[in-house]
């Protein structure tokens, strides 16, 4: 099994915030992490009514025309995502599977940092959700749910101590 993580860029989004995501995964999950090719969304998947992407298409889409040769591969665009019963996401993931994606749309902010920061978090977040991670209640844990951007904005860039034992657990499988 290849024990990388792989970052897929979608509609190009900026460099910066792909290398920062790229360091801070390899910080936490302790996994070499790959920046892969950008990929161009078809402009027939965003629902014109919303002005925003469907998760559950772009996932599917992810998983179709990406090479399958890491552990892990998270899609990150710059363009607003839904769901069915959601106004907006900031990224979705495969419970404990392989995929996820995190959008950078409405983690904007003007404040070079604070939009590194809010694009770190919710990235962590999703990818935790890939090694089984669920939502925490530590309102500080970056596994936290963010409903809003000043939840993001609360919470910090690194696993509780119950996540991170959490985590170790499933890497440790991963590992043996």
């Amino acid at each position: 099994m290849n024990r990388k993580i792989k970052i897929v860029p979608l509609n190009d989004p900026p460099n910066f915030i792909l290398n920062e995501i790229k360091g801070n995964y390899e910080k936490i999950f302790n996994f070499p992490v790959l920046i892969g090719k950008n990929i161009k969304i078809p402009d027939n998947f965003r629902n014109s009514s919303k002005n925003q992407y469907p998760v559950r298409k772009l996932l599917f889409y992810i998983k179709e025309n990406i090479v399958d040769d890491c552990l892990k591969i998270i899609g990150v665009i710059n363009k607003d995502i839904y769901e069915e019963g959601y106004n907006f996401l900031f990224g979705s993931a495969e419970f404990n599977g392989k995929y996820a994606v995190v959008s950078l749309f409405r983690l904007y902010d003007e404040d070079k940092n604070l939009f590194l920061n809010r694009s770190i978090k919710e990235s962590t977040n999703e990818l935790g959700h890939t090694f089984g991670l669920n939502h925490c209640n530590n309102k500080s844990c970056v596994m936290n749910f963010s409903l809003t951007i000043n939840d993001v904005d609360i919470k910090e860039k690194y696993f509780c101590k119950l996540c991170e034992t959490k985590l170790k657990i499933s890497l440790n499988k991963i590992l043996t």
